[in-house]
């Protein structure tokens, strides 16, 4: 059966090139609401929605949206791809690009 042009419009195309930075250290800026308070996790949250903008490694890229992680510890934040605004990247890194502190937002 065909794809309908409704199914077609809510299709959200991932780049290719997106793929290739799987791994990488990436500049993302995306949307998001306020913060939850995890000391009161039955409390219902609201406020403006914000723009948040961060050096993160890209860990998974899917048609949904992506999984990025800030360091080793962080057990990374799946962000879909309605709330992605940008994703810059990868800076030049150097081999060992383990962390952020290794990449550089310089253009060249």
């Amino acid at each position: 059966m065909a794809e309908s042009s409704l199914e077609r419009a809510h299709t959200v195309p991932t780049p290719a090139t997106v793929y290739k930075w799987v791994g990488k250290w990436v500049l993302i800026k995306y949307m998001t609401g306020p913060s939850l308070n995890t000391e009161d996790l039955d409390e219902v949250v609201t406020g403006p929605p914000q723009a948040r903008t961060g050096l993160y490694s890209l860990q998974e890229v899917s048609s949904l949206g992506i999984v990025a992680v800030r360091n080793d510890k962080d057990p990374g934040a799946f962000i879909p791809w309605s709330a992605v605004l940008v994703v810059v990247g990868p800076p030049e890194q150097k081999e060992s690009a383990g962390d952020p502190s290794s990449v550089n937002l310089t253009p060249q």
